[in-house]
């Protein structure tokens, strides 16, 4: 049984130190957005769909080391869904700004509601499960508010993108420090069955 735990802490750290670098990506990412949100819509989708490529390889990265971790399916599909997001931001570069804000609009409401369903499928296994909750969250919200206002400006958007980016990849740090920690002070998880 202390072996099992001690894979289920191992895998912990490692998704940890994934989801913590995944954050500090969306953290400089929302940075860059607020520091230059006069540049032009070539570059805000060129920095998009890189960014969702660096996401998806983070999440996916993330899913192969979370081990025996019930959260591994969620994260391939987020990995997943950024890949599919950089896609189509670098496919139709001519319907840019309606695009893009759908883009990130569905991505983000998406991906919210999969921290919501992780954060409750890990529950107990966190110290703060509510942590990863309000990133999801803070998804689903951002994503609303743009749907609901197709007609933003791109200077706007680019404010709203970095705003977001900064808020979650701030509390993707946090929930990484609080999966880091909870391990220890947490009951184990009951591994997945394989086969």
């Amino acid at each position: 049984m202390a072996g099992v735990r001690q894979a289920i802490v191992d895998d912990a750290h490692r998704l940890g130190r994934w989801v913590a670098l995944r954050g500090l990506i969306t953290l400089l990412f929302g940075i860059f957005f607020l520091a230059k949100p006069q540049r032009s819509v070539d570059i805000l989708v060129a920095v998009f769909a890189v960014f969702c490529f660096g996401d998806g390889f983070f999440a996916l990265g993330a899913a192969l080391h979370a081990g025996s971790l019930r959260i591994r399916g969620w994260l391939f599909l987020e990995g997943a869904l950024s890949f599919a997001a950089g896609v189509l931001a670098y496919a139709l570069p001519g319907k840019v700004a309606i695009v893009v804000l759908f883009v990130v609009a569905t991505r983000a409401i998406v991906l919210g509601v999969v921290a919501v369903i992780g954060a409750m499928s890990l529950g107990n296994a966190l110290s703060s499960p509510l942590v990863l909750a309000l990133a999801g969250l803070t998804s689903m919200v951002f994503g609303i508010l743009l749907l609901r206002n197709p007609a933003l400006g791109l200077q706007t958007l680019a404010w709203l993108v970095g705003a977001y980016g900064i808020v979650l990849g701030a509390t993707e740090i946090l929930a990484a420090l609080a999966l880091r920690n909870a391990v220890e002070t947490r009951p184990p998880l009951r591994p997945m069955a394989h086969g």
